[in-house]
């Protein structure tokens, strides 16, 4: 069956936006078919990985910069990167490596993203962006057309609903950031025209004084929470015992950084300098 998360687990969500409805709280038994929209159904298309080449070898061909946002997962043969500026129209990508599954998702509007296993009782299931809910995009299996929260793996609606896929962080960095961390990443490129130097997907800026939801984000939205503005962006950290939510101007005022404990473990929230994540 569906795995949880391992308990030991810090998963870090990317800035994202306080929408009205809490990720978190999206579940089983309080998912709302009625918010539940179709809006962007069909458009984007999931990421099938077929191969991948070093990373290294793709930055001297100038397929990519060294500035070239990317996203980093992890396989059953190490890290992969995957173009943010894909990903933004993709979504999705998931793929096979040495037999194991795996999978990524990524949402640029509130930049939130998640590695996950797309495998449940054994099976292997294929993901599309099915449409909206809670202001984010929902995932759906094409074997059952379940309902799955793209952020917690958990099934909302449908034949596997209560089930959760094994997740885990998703990195956000550019090129020259990642093959400081292991020389030997790969990654992989799809056919999507991408821009190398800067992603032409944009996301919310909370300098943005004047940035509102569309309206197809806010008929999806449930209960206002009030605690912080709609529009408001910070880092969103959950274990299987533990959320928390740190708000971007609070690491400004604090020098753009806290150190906080969860789970009895130290953990360090910072402002990342290069891609402001």
């Amino acid at each position: 069956m569906g795995k949880k998360n391992n308990e030991n687990l810090i998963c870090l969500m990317f800035s994202v936006l306080l929408f009205s409805g809490n990720v978190f709280s999206q579940t089983a038994n309080s998912f709302d078919i009625n918010r539940y929209s179709t809006f962007g159904a069909g458009f984007f298309e999931t990421y099938y990985v077929q191969s991948t080449r070093f990373l290294r070898e793709a930055l001297s061909a100038e397929l990519i910069a060294e500035d070239t946002a990317i996203l980093i997962t992890k396989t059953d043969a190490g890290y992969l990167a995957l173009i943010r500026d894909q990903m933004a129209f993709h979504h999705i990508a998931q793929g096979t490596v040495n037999g194991k599954d795996w999978m990524a998702t990524f949402w640029v509007v509130c930049n939130s993203g998640v590695s996950l296993i797309p495998t449940i009782e054994s099976v292997r299931y294929n993901f599309i962006n099915s449409g909206l809910y809670d202001g984010l995009f929902v995932l759906q299996d094409k074997e059952t057309e379940t309902l799955w929260n793209h952020m917690t793996g958990e099934a909302v609606y449908g034949h596997h609903a209560g089930l959760r896929m094994e997740v885990s962080n998703l990195l956000n960095m550019n090129v020259e950031q990642a093959l400081a961390l292991d020389a030997d990443i790969e990654i992989a490129i799809s056919d999507r025209r991408y821009n190398m130097i800067r992603s032409t997907a944009t996301t919310y800026s909370p300098s943005n004084s004047d940035a509102k939801l569309m309206e197809q984000f806010v008929v999806t939205l449930g209960e206002e929470d009030q605690r912080r503005p709609r529009m408001d962006m910070g880092l969103g950290v959950w274990t299987d015992s533990s959320q928390r939510y740190y708000p971007l101007e609070t690491l400004r005022s604090q020098g753009n950084y806290m150190v906080d404990t969860v789970d009895d473990r130290d953990l360090l929230v910072f402002l990342e300098p290069l891609t402001s994540t």
